[in-house]
């Protein structure tokens, strides 16, 4: 009703190709029950059209946040992707 006072809300507006911005790495499971997964997706979308740094892995069947999170492999590509942009 408000697209007025949602748009400064939205991280895709504030991405575009002439614009500097660190690389992304973007995790988000596939159940999450408080931000839809497609949030990310359309996310992970805007910054590769812009030309954008970024990386996105879906974490099956993982909710919002929690253990699913802090398991090796989830923290070696944190690690990676780390060391890749250090």
């Amino acid at each position: 009703d408000n697209p007025e006072k949602v748009k400064p809300t939205i991280p895709m507006n504030y991405i575009s190709a002439d614009k500097a911005i660190p690389p992304f790495l973007i995790i988000h499971g596939n159940k999450d029950r408080l931000v839809p997964f497609g949030q990310s997706v359309m996310l992970f979308d805007a910054l590769k059209k812009a030309g954008k740094e970024a990386e996105f892995y879906q974490l099956k069947g993982a909710d919002h946040g929690g253990s699913p999170f802090w398991t090796e492999p989830v923290l070696d590509i944190v690690e990676q992707f780390v060391r890749k942009y250090l």
